[in-house]
């Protein structure tokens, strides 16, 4: 799959409205922009059920490659990886890749 071909999806627990997160999404942006790949932002997602929701969404429209920023979305991303192999989850500031043995679930 070239970067064309990929979509990368990204939760975040807030917006372009907390600093943090808007230093986030710049970064996103600016390094897709750089290197052409499409990306998605679902923003505002709560730590619960609504972020494996947001895990479906992203992968519905496309996104081959999803990251959350905020550890408390991680055992819900975990739950979207067990059921969609073909799809790579990133979770920044998280520990459960080393005990979930998933070759498509990683921790930065």
């Amino acid at each position: 799959m070239t970067a064309q071909e990929s979509i990368l999806g990204v939760i975040l627990w807030r917006d372009e409205n907390w600093p943090a997160d808007l230093e986030f999404m710049q970064s996103v942006q600016a390094a897709c922009n750089n290197y052409g790949i499409p990306y998605i932002f679902e923003t505002m997602v709560p730590e619960g059920e609504e972020c494996y929701e947001a895990a479906l969404r992203l992968i519905d429209a496309g996104c081959a490659v999803l990251i959350s920023a905020d550890n408390v979305h991680e055992e819900y991303l975990v739950q979207a990886a067990k059921e969609f192999p073909d799809v790579e989850f990133w979770q920044l500031n998280g520990a459960l890749a080393a005990f979930e043995n998933l070759d498509n679930f990683h921790n930065l």
